[in-house]
């Protein structure tokens, strides 16, 4: 996708957010966007959950264009979706793009995680939400 494409969503939900986008910032993406396809990651015994959008932030301008990057052949429609690095993790779809997932789509997310993790947990019970009274050391768990 051209990075102009991605540039665009972020400033639509920069305000929203709440989040300036400062040289700093566009700095550390731009050096996160050279690491992370080099990057060697070791085995993760834990079970892992991949949140993966059923809709794209991004569609071509020009469909018949094969050089813009938000084209999906017919061959392979979904190629766009981004994919789990870990053939072992659950994957779980929301209706969401790579913005609204946590946007508009927060909740659904929200849903699918707590789901999981009841899933996974120890004996396969609830997951326990956490306490409300303070503990020994002031805060809450």
């Amino acid at each position: 996708m051209p990075l102009e494409r991605l540039a665009d969503g972020l400033f639509e939900t920069e305000a929203a957010l709440g989040v300036g986008f400062d040289s700093a910032r566009w700095s550390a993406m731009a050096g996160w966007g050279e690491i992370i396809p080099g990057l060697a990651l070791g085995e993760v015994k834990a079970p892992g959950l991949f949140v993966q959008c059923t809709e794209r932030f991004y569609v071509a301008e020009d469909p018949a264009d094969p050089a813009d990057i938000g084209y999906a052949p017919a061959a392979d429609p979904d190629a766009w979706r981004a994919t789990p690095w870990n053939a072992a993790h659950t994957v779980r779809t929301v209706a969401a793009n790579h913005f609204t997932l946590i946007e508009a789509g927060a909740a659904e997310v929200a849903r699918v995680i707590e789901d999981w993790l009841r899933l996974t947990a120890p004996g396969g019970g609830p997951v326990p939400r956490g306490r409300t009274e303070p503990d020994d050391r002031g805060g809450r768990a």
